[in-house]
């Protein structure tokens, strides 16, 4: 693990770090089967993808009251789907991380998947030294019908004391607390949401890939803050 430093870097897992999203895709492909919904293509998963999910089992089509009714099924059937896929870091992961690790910033994930999980995840791919903590959930329904993701943030930044902070992710969730936290936000496309979405938000960087991060952090710590 890192040491505590002056600045903070908070980095979404699913989809920002790890190129999960076609794993995403084909779990709930599988659960759409089940319920007897057809399947979304990738760009319609990035057009509503939302937290809490039921939202966005209600936007792709399946009907409220079939939900509730087979909600119980929908978790065990996502989660052996996505588990049986091959899930790699996305491209310059480690290599920014190493480089991160170099600077004045700690790293924390910041997740609305399971912490066991993305321990183990983070393990196998060689890159759990990087970050001091893990902040997500312990049952895999957890964000089905609730979002607190950035309640969870707010109450660990009470106890961190960083002098500046910046939050990447891949969906409108990250900067919506991000702006509400006071922190820098950055956020990376082709994860869950759309590139359109993202631009949307007015995020305070939109990046293609992770290698502008390391000089997007040294430029807002450095005391030089700006759109990109």
């Amino acid at each position: 693990m890192t040491k505590k430093k002056d600045h903070l870097i908070v980095f979404d897992w699913n989809g920002t770090l790890l190129a999960d999203v076609s794993a995403c895709l084909h779990a709930m492909n599988t659960v759409l089967k089940e319920l007897g919904t057809p399947p979304i293509t990738r760009k319609r998963y990035q057009k509503h993808y939302t937290m809490p999910l039921d939202k966005l089992y209600h936007a792709v089509g399946v009907d409220p009251a079939v939900l509730t009714a087979r909600e119980d099924i929908i978790h065990p059937i996502f989660h052996k789907a996505y588990g049986a896929s091959k899930i790699c870091l996305r491209r310059g992961a480690k290599t920014m991380l190493q480089t991160i690790g170099n600077t004045p910033c700690s790293s924390i994930i910041l997740s609305n998947y399971v912490a066991d999980l993305i321990d183990q995840q983070a393990q196998r791919l060689g890159v759990r030294e990087h970050f001091d903590e893990i902040i997500a959930y312990h049952v895999n329904n957890a964000t089905f019908r609730r979002r607190s993701k950035g309640e969870h943030l707010e109450k660990y930044l009470k106890t961190r004391h960083a002098r500046e902070g910046i939050i990447v992710g891949d969906t409108e969730e990250e900067i919506e607390i991000g702006r509400a936290l006071g922190l820098v936000t950055i956020a990376i496309t082709d994860g869950m949401c759309s590139t359109s979405r993202l631009r949307a938000m007015k995020p305070d960087f939109l990046i293609g890939t992770l290698a502008p991060i390391p000089s997007i952090a040294h430029r807002v710590f450095g005391g030089k803050k700006g759109k990109s």
